[in-house]
């Protein structure tokens, strides 16, 4: 009786390439930080395909040079896209942004803006709004913030304006609808998204400029060195932070939590980069990363403020002498 033989042959070579399989699997999977980042923007890059279509040549702003864009990165200059097809090539601007859907400006928000603009006057102040209809220019405070020569009142279309990058999805799906503070987390989402890619300032409507911040570069700010503030974020086009920031909001987007997706963010994203979780120690972990110190901008803490003891002139000294702006002055409330 004749035994077949055994194929040692081939099962070697079926076993070679098993244990190759299992290797690459092991070497390539997804297991850290930077491989689970990029298979989600390869994702987000697939998925959001379906919003906007390659574009070879963006239409000629208004008064500025044409641009030439890819997708949604503008590579001469950077493209921003108004709700009425109006462009503007935008370098390094300062930004606020609207997102209640008002049409109008309230007192506390012109002032925010005409401050910063008379301080900052060789920066390009970009206000977007998103009215349901239009912005009032009819409004005594939109005709006011209209005078100045380095303001731009932009109607913006938030679907359109952040076509082709991860936070599309995010508001395409509407999870901000389940959110009691809409506005607040729009403006959470927008701050990374527009300082990232265009670079320059990102200051909240209640941010009042005492003095120039154009020198500033790579800032954020903390309130009390435990948490960074969020409400004022100035750096260069394209930040690793800004991008960590923009795709971890996406990821972890807690509409249940006030604070969480903007402080939270942030704070969050800002030791992890730095490698630092001290937040009084940032400014020296060689990160391109600098954190001022609260009296910067908050000179009358936030529990403090509606104290009848706050002397308000002794802040606006002390943040005269101290830092650079100050936040929620009594002199721009919507009651003056």
């Amino acid at each position: 009786m004749m035994t077949k033989a055994i194929p040692w042959k081939a099962i070697r070579k079926l076993l070679g390439v098993f244990i190759i399989f299992v290797c690459f699997f092991f070497i390539y999977s997804p297991d850290s930080e930077k491989d689970r980042r990029r298979v989600f923007e390869r994702r987000v890059r697939r998925e959001t395909s379906e919003c906007g279509k390659v574009v070879s040549d963006c239409k000629k702003a208004s008064n500025k040079k044409s641009c030439k864009i890819v997708d949604y990165a503008c590579r001469d200059g950077n493209l921003l896209k108004g709700a009425l097809g109006d462009y503007y090539c935008v370098n390094e601007s300062i930004f606020f942004v609207e997102t209640s859907f008002s049409n109008v400006l309230t007192p506390r928000q012109a002032c925010a803006i005409e401050s910063t603009a008379h301080h900052n006057p060789s920066f390009q102040v970009y206000v977007l709004m998103t009215p349901i209809k239009a912005i009032d220019f009819s409004d005594s405070y939109i005709k006011i913030i209209s005078t100045l020569t380095n303001v731009h009142l932009v109607h913006i279309t938030i679907e359109d304006l952040v076509c082709g990058s991860p936070v599309w999805k995010w508001f395409v799906s509407e999870k901000w609808k389940k959110s009691k503070w809409q506005a607040s987390h729009l403006s959470d989402a927008l701050r990374f998204f527009l300082i990232w890619k265009y670079g320059g300032m990102y200051l909240d409507m209640d941010i009042v400029c005492l003095r120039s911040m154009e020198h500033l570069r790579n800032i954020a700010i903390t309130e009390n060195w435990e948490r960074v503030a969020s409400g004022i974020l100035i750096f260069q086009k394209g930040h690793e932070l800004m991008k960590r920031c923009m795709y971890d909001f996406v990821q972890k987007y807690d509409s249940s939590n006030f604070v969480a997706n903007g402080p939270g963010t942030i704070t969050r994203n800002i030791k992890a980069y730095c490698d630092m979780d001290n937040i009084g120690k940032i400014s020296g972990a060689d990160c391109n990363v600098d954190i001022l110190q609260p009296a910067a901008a908050f000179p009358i803490p936030s529990k403090r403020f509606q104290r009848e003891d706050v002397n308000l002139q002794n802040a606006l000294d002390f943040s005269e002498n101290a830092g650079t702006f100050l936040e929620s002055s009594n002199q721009c409330r919507d009651s003056t």
